[in-house]
């Protein structure tokens, strides 16, 4: 890959990354309108993944990676977002490990019922409290030890960052 390329490419990213974030943080954004956004994200990163395979941390850099597994998390092509875990998994030693963990949980989720790290969580208003929950694991028994090998933070300190950020968005979206 061509340093010209490598630079296009990280720029691109970064590019949809904001647009993904401006969608999501405007409070005058609404949901059709980021799901637009993520449609057209989406069809960006194919043409970069036919272009150039994953984006990974060699090829674009840590923030540009992270953009790239941020477009596959949004979108609402499954199958894609399954063909992105797929990559993501073949270079394993190139991409995040926290990225990777988060993204195949939400294909598990999706095609199974259930994830493996406890990094999908839903926050529903209870009796006028925000209430955050993890969704359903294929095994409590080993979650803390599987979240600790990803590099992911303790599970009760992901719900309460969660709910914190659920808050700020409802603020914002009303």
């Amino acid at each position: 890959m061509s340093m010209f390329l490598k630079y296009v490419t990280k720029l691109q990213l970064l590019c949809l990354l904001k647009k993904d974030q401006r969608a999501r943080k405007n409070p005058d954004v609404s949901i059709s309108e980021e799901q637009k956004v993520d449609y057209k994200n989406t069809e960006a990163l194919k043409k970069i993944i036919s272009r150039v395979g994953w984006p990974t941390i060699s090829k674009v850099g840590e923030r540009a990676a992270h953009a790239a597994w941020i477009i596959a998390q949004h979108t609402k092509d499954g199958n894609f977002r399954e063909k992105c875990l797929n990559l993501m998994k073949e270079n394993s030693e190139d991409v995040s490990r926290k990225d990777l963990a988060f993204l195949e949980d939400r294909v598990s989720l999706a095609n199974y019922g259930y994830q493996i790290y406890g990094t999908q969580v839903k926050t529903e208003e209870r009796d006028g409290k925000l209430i955050t929950e993890i969704m359903p694991v294929k095994d409590d028994s080993k979650l803390e030890d599987l979240r600790r090998k990803m590099g992911l933070d303790p599970l009760e300190e992901q719900l309460r960052r969660c709910e914190k950020m659920y808050k700020e968005l409802l603020v914002n979206k009303k």
